[in-house]
């Protein structure tokens, strides 16, 4: 199971992520110089004119991949998007003379993120939650589904830490809430956080090498 988390972290690390000077974790495309900010307003503005019922949310993938962006130095810029993810929604909301869409944040240190991943050379054990950093089962989908909206299921609990409703109003908080966890995560999973550390150290040796 471990290796499948190490592959898809080590394919993120090396292949999506690349940071400085490849850019690609970046907002401003480098040869259009447009920003994908702006996309994304272009798509509120149109969801506003249009009365659309859309519900935005950020992914609950788990904390081994937030730990991998975090060691690649990015956790800076992901915050700084969530930042612009409310403030836009906000503007364009304020310019339609609408409520600003739901924005909810899955993402980070949580009750289900922070599933405990398996041991290398156990393949019997299979997580609840997870196929990989990046993939999560169905059951976890709709935990997602269920608090964006407000649905009750019987069988289905969504823990209170699962999911936050962004405003510009709580966001900073948030943040700071988030870096807490993380470093208890930190604390409380060395073992995972030095094999993810160790990745990142490795891509960036390749490019002194290259």
């Amino acid at each position: 199971m471990v290796a499948a988390f190490i592959n898809n972290e080590k394919s993120y690390i090396s292949n999506t992520w690349f940071p400085e000077p490849y850019n690609q974790y970046s907002f401003i495309d480098p040869e259009t110089k447009s920003s994908t900010f702006e996309y994304y307003a272009i798509l509120l503005k149109t969801a506003y004119r249009y009365h659309i019922d859309l519900r935005i949310f950020i992914s609950p993938s788990h904390v081994r991949q937030w730990e991998a962006l975090r060691a690649e130095g990015l956790w800076p810029l992901f915050e700084e998007w969530k930042q612009k993810l409310v403030e836009i929604n906000e503007q364009e909301a304020a310019r339609s003379g609408e409520s600003p869409y739901p924005l909810w944040d899955f993402s980070g240190y949580n009750s289900l993120t922070t599933e405990d991943v398996p041991p290398d050379g156990d393949s019997e054990t299979q997580m609840k939650w997870y196929w990989e950093s990046s993939h999560y089962k169905k059951e976890l989908g709709d935990l997602v589904l269920d608090r964006i909206f407000d649905y009750h299921h019987p069988e289905r609990i969504v823990p209170d830490d699962f999911g936050v409703l962004l405003t510009p109003k709580n966001i900073i908080a948030h943040l700071v809430q988030i870096r807490a966890k993380q470093r208890e995560y930190q604390r409380l999973h060395p073992e995972d956080v030095a094999e993810i550390e160790e990745l990142a150290k490795n891509w960036q040796k390749s490019l002194i090498f290259d």
